[in-house]
């Protein structure tokens, strides 16, 4: 799999965000695929596609494993988002590619309408919860009911779900119920009047009662909705939750995320991240060996194509991204209907067996999943046979070996000469990880992976690295880079206008030194020509520009060569035009 980059902008609050993407995930000038590569092994399956006799709105899909069976629960309706006829339908798997028929879970109302709340079981038990928006309510708001089923089949008639206090829990509840290491319910709900998100938790292990609402302030707000909406969370690598949120009042498309340190009780207030967001629901969570991900749509616009995992394996810098589905295999929306837009729309995740699938409404028509494998996005070893934590590496740069050169591009290599080995290789650049590198485990044989550095300004570097496998992290030795050499050498001008005439050539000759990947050219201070350089860092490079009809008169010229780090001028060149 291949994962593109592209400088991520800085985050916008002020306060550090709690999660980051590295400089160079993702390209939001590229529309298709936003700068990441396909993960290769992702499969594409369809639950449920609607022929012209059925319901043409199906959105908000969401999965859960119960008794050995893969459950998918989805909002349906005739043509229209939220539309008066709006139910609930689930489909049942055996093996999460064949699929059941849909089955209702609800009838429309007559006061309002049902959307599907999401599932969670104790592993006897299966609860749907629905949520119920009456028609009468300004500003809109609603709360949540739950039915069970003990076989999948067979119902209880519905019930509200119940808070700590006894009374029932005024909201609705978000589609993201899931438990904590300790065992409790955390997700988030839609409080009324309005909809104002609040983190909520349960030591209830059914998920239907003693539901607490935890302390979070939220962001000032629209009237009538709060700026977090629609969150879904995960574990960082230090035991922090950091729950991830819409920003649907702050005017970004980035995710805003806020963190709690006991079990979801008290919350951070929410910042502004630099994961870019397509302004919708997302799905967030961690793989069986702690690597955490972000499933959604990183477009920075309204677009909700590419359908992107970023992944991180300590929860707080997400530095590998794929695509699951792009622009390029989005089939072509066939109904109409209000609010119906193209995309890859609410997904949310689940990992059963060997497997990470995500459903999403694609069109919000066609209900379909996406399904990976979890051993190709582990970034922390997962079940790799360790015995104990990696040994201790050491880490070598060949900068001025490489080209003679102490310039901003070179090598770090990290060597296991010997020791337990690791699944996962992490290098630190002045204490940013940049770069993650799966390994092959293999026992206590040697280990070795070199991750390109370019790009580099002058200036010092310090790098570290990280082993990890299943059993533990060990840090490497450190070493020091200095680039002094990173700006292109220094041109040199000529000219051919050996007759003195209007009409000559001036060109300039880099002959040996860092290269530069581009030039520009200025005559008495203005610019008259530019181009592209192919860098072959430290052979020579040439670029020249032809002038004509230049008048009697003296004439200074000057080239900038330049690439990322700097610009670098030539000594000034007269030319002497006679006429």
């Amino acid at each position: 799999m291949a994962a593109a980059t592209l400088v991520a902008a800085p985050a916008l609050a002020e306060e550090p965000a709690p999660l980051r993407v590295v400089d160079g995930l993702i390209d939001t000038s590229d529309p298709v695929a936003v700068g990441l590569g396909r993960a290769e092994n992702a499969e594409t399956i369809t639950i449920f596609a609607p022929g012209d006799d059925d319901l043409k709105f199906n959105h908000g899909t969401v999965l859960l494993p119960f008794k050995g069976r893969l459950y998918a629960q989805w909002q349906s309706s005739a043509l229209d988002e939220d539309a008066p006829d709006t139910i609930v339908r689930y489909s049942v798997s055996d093996d999460g590619a064949t699929w059941s028929e849909p089955v209702a879970l609800t009838e429309p109302r007559t006061d309002g309408y049902t959307s599907n709340g999401g599932w969670w079981t104790d592993g006897e038990t299966l609860v749907a919860y629905l949520n119920v928006w009456p028609g009468d309510r300004d500003p809109k708001s609603g709360y949540v009911e739950y039915v069970t089923s003990t076989d999948g089949v067979t119902w209880t008639a519905p019930r509200r779900v119940m808070g700590a206090d006894g009374r029932p829990v005024e909201g609705i509840i978000e589609q993201d119920v899931k438990a904590l290491p300790s065992g409790r319910l955390l997700t988030a709900v839609h409080v009324a009047p309005g909809l104002f998100v609040k983190p909520y938790y349960t030591d209830d292990p059914l998920g239907i009662s003693g539901w607490t609402q935890g302390e979070f302030d939220n962001q000032p707000n629209n009237d009538g909705m709060s700026r977090e909406l629609e969150p879904s969370w995960y574990l960082r690598d230090d035991g922090a939750v950091v729950m991830v949120f819409r920003d649907q009042g702050g005017g970004t498309f980035r995710k805003l995320a806020a963190v709690s340190r006991d079990d979801g009780e008290t919350w951070t207030e929410s910042v502004v991240t630099n994961v870019p967001d397509a302004r919708t629901k997302q799905s967030a969570g961690n793989l069986p060996d702690g690597t955490a991900y972000l499933v959604g749509n990183p477009t920075g616009t309204r677009n909700r194509y590419p359908l992107s995992i970023l992944l991180s394996a300590d929860g707080e810098t997400f530095d590998t991204a794929y695509n699951l589905r792009t622009a390029e295999d989005l089939q072509p929306r066939r109904y109409e209907g209000q609010f119906k837009s193209a995309g890859y729309s609410y997904p949310k995740s689940v990992v059963w067996g060997e497997h990470l699938y995500v459903a999403y409404g694609t069109n919000k028509e066609d209900v379909e999943i996406s399904r990976i494998p979890v051993a190709d996005i582990s970034l922390r070893g997962g079940d790799d046979g360790a015995t104990a934590a990696p040994a201790r590496a050491v880490l070598s740069h060949d900068n001025g070996w490489d080209t003679g050169l102490q310039d901003g591009d070179y090598t770090v290599t990290m060597h296991l000469w010997w020791g337990e080995n690791g699944s996962v290789f992490r290098l630190f650049e002045n204490g940013e990880l940049i770069a993650t590198r799966p390994l092959a485990y293999g026992g206590v044989a040697r280990q070795a992976v070199s991750v390109p550095v370019e790009g580099r300004p002058n200036g010092t570097y310090v790098y570290t690295g990280e082993l990890l496998n299943s059993k533990g992290t060990t840090q490497s030795s450190s070493i020091t880079v200095r680039v002094t050499q990173a700006a292109p050498a220094a041109p040199v001008l000529s000219h051919d206008n050996r007759d003195g005439d209007g009409d000559y050539r001036v060109s300039a000759h880099l002959w040996w030194g860092t290269n530069a990947t581009s030039y520009r050219f200025l005559e008495n201070g203005v610019p008259v020509a530019s181009g592209e350089l192919t860098p072959r860092t430290p052979s020579a490079q040439s670029a020249s520009v032809d002038l004509t009809g230049r008048a009697p008169g003296t004439y200074t010229y000057v080239v900038e060569f330049g690439n990322a780090a700097g610009t670098t001028r030539s000594e000034e060149l007269t030319v002497a035009v006679r006429g």
